[in-house]
This record gives structure tokens, sequence and C-alpha cells, in this order.
């Protein structure tokens, strides 16, 4: 999905400002190169995200996006800017969370996991002994990777985001000035907790926790995050001619440790394959951007 036109229609030709904040409003007139079916696919490809800052007064951040189709393909993005970070933050009730002190809150903690090292990561050297055979007893190392919590306030609570638990993400996105590329990302957790207003009315305090991985391919170098590579290793090996496995020998005899087969998943014991990985997504995948996060990190 491309844009093929996107123009400002009200240059902050709306607004108001008090001692709870100011707010200013924007209108602009979108037009992709494909049929969308409804206002969040167009909010996405829009390009806009809920805390980004105001290309010109960046102390206003934008709070929220509505969109009006007009032929599918035609869009009208009204966009809300405010000095608040989140939405509902103007009522002045008590209790966790309420009252005009709160905005978006972002914490940030590290989660940990291990993984067996083959090679020295200075130069490259197999982790072997001096005979050339591994250790009996691997060698692992533990990585450390980040984990963002996004805290903020609602109207209404989204119960269908507890579904989302465990997936990546399956597009590239900005996370409170954080570029995270595809895979990198996944939802560990989500909670809702409810509140209510003097008036009674209530509201809630929704938090997403979303652990980092930034692993990269042993092939190739890239990005891979939260993708599993393995080793593209067997004890049997597909002959060039068809039919059956063959079994990998060596001077005659079976192996008794898998060995690298090349791309086409073959073997030859005069040319033996270079190590090379099989890449493969095992999370479930989600768009991320769905939940108009700050993409940039919040400003008071």
């Amino acid at each position: 999905m491309n844009i093929l036109e996107k123009k400002c229609l009200l240059d902050g030709v709306g607004g108001s400002s008090s001692t709870k904040g100011t707010e200013l409003n924007e209108s602009y007139y979108v037009k992709f190169d494909e049929v969308l079916t409804n206002a969040s696919d167009a909010i996405i490809g829009s390009g806009f995200f809920c805390g980004d800052a105001h290309p010109t007064i960046t102390a206003l951040s934008l709070a929220t996006i509505d969109a009006e189709s007009i032929s599918g393909q035609e869009w009208i993005l009204n966009l809300s800017y405010s000095t608040e970070e989140t939405d509902d933050n103007s009522s002045s009730g008590g209790g966790a969370g309420g009252g005009t002190d709160f905005k978006t809150d972002v914490n940030f903690g590290k989660w940990t996991y291990q993984r067996v090292v083959s090679q020295d990561k200075e130069t490259g050297d197999p982790i072997v002994n001096k005979a050339g055979e591994p250790f009996d007893t691997p060698v692992v190392e533990e990585i450390s990777c980040p984990i963002i919590s996004v805290t903020r306030r609602k109207t209404s609570p989204n119960m269908e985001i507890i579904q989302n638990i465990g997936y990546i993400n399956s597009q590239a996105f900005s996370l409170v000035g954080i570029d995270i590329p595809k895979y990198c990302a996944q939802l560990s957790n989500y909670t809702i907790e409810r509140f209510q207003e003097q008036d009674f009315t209530a509201y809630y305090i929704q938090t997403f926790e979303f652990k980092l991985n930034f692993k990269k391919s042993k092939d190739t170098g890239e990005t891979i995050g939260f993708k599993a590579e393995v080793a593209n290793v067997g004890f049997n090996y597909e002959d060039e001619n068809g039919g059956p496995l063959k079994e990998i020998l060596i001077n005659n005899s079976p192996v008794t440790t898998p060995q690298f087969l090349d791309e086409n998943g073959r073997y030859s014991s005069t040319n033996r394959p270079a190590p090379n990985y099989i890449q493969f997504v095992v999370n479930d995948l989600f768009d991320f951007k769905t939940y108009n996060l700050p993409s940039a990190y919040p400003r008071y």
C-alpha cells in the first residue's frame, strides 16, 4: 500500500487552550494506490501515529486520529494534537492513574536468555579443542535484551488485546523513540486496571509490555529478532538424481554427529558444505501499529 497524494486541508484552523492543556486540530486528504475497506488500514497507511510530535509545534503531540472514507482510495484524516500525551487525562478524579497529572508512562527493564556459541566472536574461529573436536559441555552466553512497558489511560477496555500476548510484530514500527525491525518485538504482557472518577465515571489503565530482541543472523548478519535460526544439518541427504534419502558416510561408516547440508539438502564428502542456517517464524504475527502507542518518547 502506497500513498499517491497527501495534502493538508485544514492546518491548525481549529484549536483551544486552557489551564488543562492546549489542543490543535488538522485535517489531511490522503489518496492510496488501492481500495481500503476500514479506517484502521487508512490510519496505519497514512504515516500518522499517536504520540508523534507536531511538525512545527514540537510541544504538541498527536493524541487522536479519525479517518473518514470518501471513495475507498480517498480518505480524510482528522488529527488532534495536544499537550497531553494520552487520551482522557483531563478529568479531575482521584485514585491511581486519575486526574490531570496522569500522562503516558514509559518504563524499561530487561530479560535474559542463553544460547550456545559455536564461533569466537572476535576471530570467527570455531570453538573446539586442539584436536578440532567440540567440547563435551558447550560454551553458552547469556543475552540481555530490553523490555519496554507503556501505560496509558483509556475510557474503555480492549479485552481482545489479551489474545495477542506472545505475538511478535509483523511490521517494523517505532515505539517511544526506538525503531524496531520486523520480528523484533513480542507482546509479553497486557494488563487492564479499572478506576472511577468522583462522579463514578469509569476509566481504565492499560499497560503494554514488550520484550525486544535484536538478534542477528549467523548467515547474513541481518536483524532477525525472534525468528528461529537452525543449523541446516542432518544424518541423511537428498541424492541429486532423486529417490530415497541417502545416509551420510565418512570413510564408509555412518556419521555419529549431524553434518551440514547444502541449500538443496545435498552432501558431498569430497566438498563438504559450508555452515549454513535455515530461518523459521515460530511465533504468531500481529501489526502492533494498530495499538497507536507513542512512536516518540513522551514529552511533558
